[in-house]
């Protein structure tokens, strides 16, 4: 029974601290001044107090919620950009073995009724900054009698977890929509959280 009970106490534990370490990617802001200007920056939380600061495309529309921010532009109002937790459990390497699971994950972003669903590339090491580990594949499918383009960036982060980053566009605009928001992950800075006070700090 004492067995059990420590079992039971660690799985409990384990689920709290997974589920304090959850990235919600509701946008929160904080201004803070750099170069003698008042700068309003936006930023996700990582569990209670870890702030992830990030910057969308300038003057660029966006959503966000705990589960899923939404990238819009309005030069290019078909398109869009989806910056989520991966839908892989437990996500494993980009190697030999794995990489027909990812595969799989990004041949389901296509639409139900789809056609001429393919991977037609794919980009290994696709990130090296911040000790990520990143793979990034490319999607062609015709849809709504339309040409479409989709990229699929995983990006396992330093502490285990993998984000996803999803870019879809018609065909003809990909390439406009894409470029500025692939470059916008580079924006992402993980702020260290602060150390809790200890009644000897005051």
């Amino acid at each position: 029974m004492r067995l059990l009970r420590q079992i039971t106490a660690a799985a409990l534990l384990t689920c709290a601290a997974t589920a304090a370490e959850t990235l919600d990617f509701t946008p929160h802001w904080v201004n803070s001044f750099e170069d003698g200007f008042t700068m309003r920056r936006m930023y996700f939380l990582s569990g209670a107090r870890q702030r992830i600061f990030f910057s969308p495309p300038r003057n660029w529309l966006f959503t966000g919620r705990p589960d899923l921010f939404t990238v819009m532009s309005k030069e290019v109002p078909d398109a869009r950009a989806l910056l989520s937790l991966s839908p892989i459990e437990k996500p494993p390497l980009f190697d030999d073995k794995h990489l027909p699971s990812y595969r799989k994950a990004v041949m389901a972003l296509a639409p139900a009724k789809a056609e001429g669903v393919a991977i037609t590339g794919e980009q290994p090491k696709a990130e090296r900054m911040n000790g990520w580990q990143a793979h990034e594949f490319y999607l062609a499918f015709n849809y709504a009698g339309r040409s479409w383009m989709k990229s699929a960036l995983f990006i396992t982060l330093k502490n285990g977890q993998q984000i996803l980053l999803v870019i879809e566009a018609p065909k003809e605009e990909f390439e406009k929509f894409y470029t500025p928001v692939r470059k916008s992950i580079h924006t992402w800075t993980e702020e260290l959280p602060p150390r809790p006070t200890r009644p000897d700090d005051e």
